[in-house]
């Protein structure tokens, strides 16, 4: 399991970094409630923009693809651990939260934080849709990858890109992109 946190060193430090399973035990490796197959993990890093000197939170997770209770509790898991480890610093979550909008997961997420589409600036680009299946004609319809902010970001712009190469996807997922600034 992996869940990447990818920034440009030039211009931001790391500060801080560290990883925890989504379980019951976050900190030892371990399968999560009613997660059937994976150990998955959150992965968060407090960086600090280099030029302005101001620092941030960052968490990106990969919640179980069948575990309805998993995904339930992964999320009060997060919620909890972002309090605590973000420390009252700015907060991006981001991930493959295998849910779509209006389950319990996302409606705890949307209390707390706020979904980059919806806060977008300017029109969301691209499709609804997150997941392809690998499937070049996939409808595109469920929303299962999201970003979340917390209010002192700025969401400039929003987009899910769903290009292809020779008839294929580089993942079974687009990439959600989002443009961001700091208040």
């Amino acid at each position: 399991e992996f869940a990447a946190i990818f920034y440009r060193r030039s211009r931001f430090a790391l500060q801080a970094e560290g990883t925890f399973w989504l379980s019951p035990t976050p900190d030892q490796p371990s399968m999560g409630w009613d997660g059937r197959c994976c150990k998955r993990i959150a992965s968060w890093a407090r960086l600090q923009d280099r030029a302005s000197g101001r620092s941030f939170f960052v968490l990106s997770a990969h919640f179980d693809h069948e575990g309805v209770v998993a995904r339930r509790e992964s999320a009060r898991l997060l919620l909890r651990q972002m309090a605590t480890l973000a420390a009252g610093l700015p907060i991006v979550c981001m991930g493959d939260f295998n849910t779509t909008p209006g389950t319990e997961p996302i409606r705890s997420f949307a209390s707390a934080l706020r979904d980059s589409r919806a806060a977008s600036e300017t029109p969301p680009y691209g499709p609804v849709g997150t997941f392809n299946g690998f499937q070049i004609a996939a409808p595109l319809q469920d929303r299962i990858d999201y970003v979340f902010v917390s209010p002192r970001w700025r969401v400039l712009r929003y987009g899910v890109l769903s290009d292809s190469h020779l008839g294929r996807f580089p993942s079974d997922h687009h990439p959600v992109a989002v443009r961001l600034q700091l208040d």
